[in-house]
């Protein structure tokens, strides 16, 4: 006489509720898998939101120290702070630097006339807040790096 293996004695009722729990556990998996993406996407974009909130701030830092400057000298006015706010409205969050303007768009976006443009500039660069290259047709100012 052969003898049932335990398995066969498993009615099929059983059998169905097996696999439909294995079914549920496999969705199961699937869903928790796209959430913990789309927790891990969260995660990455609150890191990126807060080194940009670090950069601004480190550059509002920057540009108060900047300010703090061109007011507490006598020889720098009202003229001055103009222009470099111009020139402060060129810095580049990702490579933390301020970028050049050509002596004419400074000049316009300013509004101040070219001879006082000119006299200004230089006594901003004598300060040494303002660098100057010449590519030999046009000037760019750009505010100096290192304070």
């Amino acid at each position: 006489m052969k003898f049932k293996s335990k398995d066969e004695y498993q009615p099929v009722g059983a059998v169905n509720i097996v696999s439909a729990l294995n079914n549920r556990i496999s969705e199961l998996e699937s869903k928790l898998c796209e959430k913990l993406q789309v927790l891990d996407l969260l995660s990455h974009a609150i890191k990126l939101a807060k080194e940009q909130e670090a950069q601004k701030t480190d550059s509002s830092l920057i540009f108060n120290q900047l300010r703090e400057k061109v007011t507490k000298d006598d020889d720098l006015g009202y003229p001055h702070s103009k222009i470099m706010e111009r020139l402060m409205s060129e810095f580049d969050y990702s490579s933390r630097q301020f970028g050049e303007v050509n002596f004419s768009q400074l000049v316009k976006d300013s509004h101040i006339g070219k001879n006082m443009a000119n006299q200004y500039l230089a006594a901003l660069e004598n300060k040494g807040l303002v660098e100057k290259r010449d590519d030999g047709y046009r000037k760019h100012f750009k505010i100096r790096d290192k304070q």
